[in-house]
């Protein structure tokens, strides 16, 4: 389970960082916007992580309260998540509209950032005693998508030119 949740959470970096990095470029370059306008939609954004971060925990807590199931709970909720983030990022990129885009992308941070609780709470369930350790290893791992998912995109758009192979890319 640690090398699942290792090589897991590389891809949610991956994902998390590209997106993080890449998003004020994207909206200024493919969707015209201005800074300003960038700088309040990433509050916006930003804000729907946060309360995705929370609420995910409640929801997670909440469900193995009530089933007893934890790989419903701390696996299959936060795997659904990344499904449904996956979804709302490939269609923001589709619409012509800004603002529905906007919103996409609002709800695609949410449901990104619905899924960390799996990584957060997973260590102290599969080893309690080394807890820390495993999720240092986990976390170790997130680097590695931290660091390489902003690089691959920039090449990507350097070469292409074309923002959606990238968000293609994100979302596989």
């Amino acid at each position: 389970p640690i090398v699942v949740l290792s090589a897991s959470a590389m891809c949610f970096a991956f994902v998390l960082w590209t997106f993080l990095f890449w998003l004020p470029t994207y909206l200024v370059e493919a969707r015209g916007f201005s800074l300003a306008r960038v700088g309040v939609s990433g509050i916006a954004i930003q804000a729907c992580g946060a309360l995705a971060l929370i609420g995910s925990g409640i929801a997670s807590d909440s469900v193995l309260r009530k089933t007893s199931n934890a790989a419903l709970a701390r696996a299959k909720l936060p795997g659904a998540c990344l499904v449904a983030a996956m979804l709302l990022l490939l269609a923001a990129v589709m619409v012509k509209s800004s603002a529905i885009c906007l919103a996409l992308l609002a709800g695609f941070y949410f449901f990104l950032m619905s899924s960390p609780v799996a990584y957060h709470s997973s260590p102290s369930a599969i080893l309690p005693r080394q807890a820390a350790s495993v999720y240092g290893v986990i976390n170790c791992s997130a680097s590695f998508g931290g660091v390489f998912g902003p690089a691959i995109v920039g090449y990507l758009n350097v070469g292409a030119g074309h923002w959606a192979h990238s968000f293609w890319l994100v979302a596989a």
